[in-house]
């Protein structure tokens, strides 16, 4: 009997000891794989979010009507535009990388800080050339945007890179822990098998080398970013420890894309990233909030007024909730504090509310404080975007002057961030221009007309995207420019000879990727019905001069400003 049992211990000491030496196997096995970077998974596709891959090179070949190479974004989010692919002698070519705030979300393209930037260029410079490229796309965090900053630094002789990247760095972790919530224990094993080296390895060498993904076959639509948004982090909350460790890789991406742009030898903007401190959510606070805050009177007590119960009562729920719980009784502090006219102290309780946001949907002061150190430590240039709009907004709280929701700019924020930037670039003197002309008061020109504005304008490059709706410009809904477009379409089913909508269609369109036929179409039909009309002519003639459509069809030039 004992030998019996000694013979079955040794037999699993043997079976134990050859499980331990074939798991030390494999793992020097994945180790040298990664030394070598074979399994390596693919750049720009870390991401469980389906719109936070990225797909290089961004730019694809393209020609002009007149058989001029240029290049044109290969990615459907881009707006299109086109670069020359032969860069002229003397121009400026600038590109802007970030998530949607870069990207304009809300309005057309032609109300991001980008396309702002490009007008004051022209503008004091008129007979200048110059290519602003903004690749601001929805979604992506500074784990894609460092990728894209590398890409164009090596391909696309850019002059200079500015980044405004930061609202976005806890959508994957948020998406990560959401998963892992939502799978078992052997799910999750198998899991961490599916993201080795090793496996990788073997599936190329059985299967050859995957084929990323093509855009066509992405779903980067409204409804999956709100899942975004509504699902995953809804039940999700981010520890001390762990959040830290998101500000980390934060700074990490920003000092590679430097590296990358010091590589190139090609300047590099970073810019801080701000918010709308006064935001709250999609509803601003009920009516009776204040007396909901001070609560009853205390029979008895020396009497005190209803702010004075409501700021006593809302310190204390202040410093006896968790983290994760004092955003709102932050906020609703400094919303008293700013009726008290302690600006002071409304400011601080904004700035801290924002950092306490459980929802983590705003770059935090810790991230900004990232990059400022990343600027100074490094040859990038550090624009500061939140002391900008703070110096010109109402007692120096930022708010729905300059973002229509959270994080996204009104055209007055980004004329203002436009104006900061091109003050920057004749500072680095890579752009000199007519000294007299002055950034801001264009800035606040261009402000004024578009708020005296009852329709927007028809040409495609001033087009803000509100259609007949100025309402929309402080419109708190991230997805309004789709729903001017869906409602164009419905006027356009209701009434065709809407020379109008035809026109605002048709820019809407002119901005997608592969929108230009029906762009045209649209302008065709609007000229059919006010013709000899310029701007439209000019639309129609801009598709047919970049070589989008043919011109065998246009209209005679006209001779009238507008339909």
């Amino acid at each position: 009997m004992l030998s019996a049992l000694r013979s079955a211990g040794s037999h699993l000491a043997f079976v134990l000891a050859s499980i331990l030496l074939a798991l030390a196997l494999l793992a020097v096995l994945e180790g040298a794989l990664r030394i070598f970077g074979i399994g390596d998974p693919c750049p720009g596709c870390g991401s469980r979010l389906g719109y936070q891959q990225i797909y290089l090179p961004i730019f694809e070949p393209a020609e002009r009507a007149d058989g001029t190479p240029t290049l044109r974004p290969a990615d459907k989010r881009v707006s299109y535009h086109s670069l020359l692919r032969d860069k002229p002698d003397g121009a400026l070519r600038v590109f802007t990388f970030g998530g949607s705030a870069t990207a304009g979300l809300g309005y057309s393209p032609n109300a991001s800080f980008a396309r702002f930037l490009e007008e004051m260029l022209r503008a004091s410079d008129p007979t200048g050339q110059f290519e602003v490229s903004n690749l601001g796309i929805v979604g992506l965090s500074s784990d894609e945007v460092k990728l894209l900053v590398a890409d164009v630094s090596r391909r696309y002789a850019p002059d200079v890179l500015i980044v405004y990247s930061g609202n976005n760095e806890f959508l994957e972790p948020h998406a990560r822990k959401y998963a892992l919530s939502q799978r078992s224990l052997s799910d999750r094993i198998l899991d961490r098998l599916r993201n080795t080296h090793l496996r990788r390895a073997a599936d190329q060498l059985v299967r050859g080398k995957p084929a990323l993904p093509t855009l066509a076959e992405q779903d980067f639509s409204e409804e999956e970013l709100r899942l975004t948004q509504e699902t995953i982090i809804r039940e999700i909350e981010m520890s001390p420890a762990e959040t830290m460790a998101v500000i980390d890789q934060y700074e990490s991406n920003l000092r590679e894309a430097v590296a990358a742009a010091t590589a190139a030898e090609t300047p590099i903007i970073l810019m801080t990233v701000a918010s709308n401190w006064r935001w709250r959510g999609r509803e601003d606070l009920p009516d009776n909030w204040l007396s909901e805050a001070a609560g009853p009177a205390t029979n008895g007590a020396e009497p005190i007024s209803l702010g004075d119960r409501a700021r006593v009562r809302l310190t204390a729920q202040i410093e006896s909730v968790p983290p994760a719980e004092r955003a709102e009784p932050l906020f609703r502090r400094a919303v008293l504090a700013e009726q008290r006219g302690d600006w002071d102290a409304a400011r601080a309780d904004y700035r801290m509310a924002l950092n306490q946001d459980p929802h983590q949907r705003r770059a935090l002061d810790a991230m900004n404080e990232r990059v400022a150190t990343v600027a100074d430590q490094t040859e990038a240039t550090l624009v500061d975007s939140v002391e900008i709009l703070a110096a010109g907004a109402d007692h120096g709280i930022i708010g729905f002057e300059d973002f229509y929701d959270y994080v996204h700019l009104t055209p007055r924020g980004a004329l203002r961030l436009a104006a900061a930037l091109l003050s920057e670039l004749r500072r680095l003197q890579l752009h000199r221009g007519d000294p007299g002309f002055d950034p801001k008061r264009f800035a606040a020109a261009r402000l004024l007309a578009i708020a005296r504005a009852r329709e927007d304008e028809t040409a495609v490059d001033r087009w803000l995207g509100y259609g007949f709706d100025p309402s929309l410009l402080p419109d708190r809904d991230l997805w309004k420019y789709d729903r001017m477009r869906r409602e164009l379409d419905a006027r356009l089913a209701s009434d065709p000879t809407d020379a109008r909508a035809l026109v605002y269609r048709g820019n809407a369109r002119s901005f997608d990727l592969d929108g230009a036929t029906g762009a045209a179409a649209d302008y065709r039909a609007a000229l059919a019905i006010a013709p000899r009309t310029r701007e439209l002519q000019d639309n129609l003639n801009r598709l047919i001069a970049e070589g989008r459509v043919a011109a065998s069809t246009a209209p005679q030039q006209p001779d009238r400003p507008r339909p």
